[in-house]
């Protein structure tokens, strides 16, 4: 029997970078899918662009706390 893996997203390592044009580089995993969509690359990044605005920070802290 083969048993399903639950979609999960989990953050590996921060990696700093002092000279290069980034500050930093994330390395995560998913689970349940092989790669992250375009639609929900973009969405993460207009989070984080914009988390100053406090819609932003009040809807993840709605999806943090709702059950899925």
């Amino acid at each position: 029997m083969k048993t399903s893996k639950k979609r999960e997203m989990a953050l590996f390592e921060t990696i700093n970078h002092k000279k290069d044009y980034w500050d930093a580089e994330l390395r995560f995993g998913i689970n349940g899918q092989t790669g992250l969509q375009v639609r929900q690359l973009f969405t993460i990044e207009r989070m984080y662009k914009n988390w100053n605005d406090w819609r932003v920070k009040l809807a993840v802290w709605l999806i943090g706390r709702s059950k899925l």
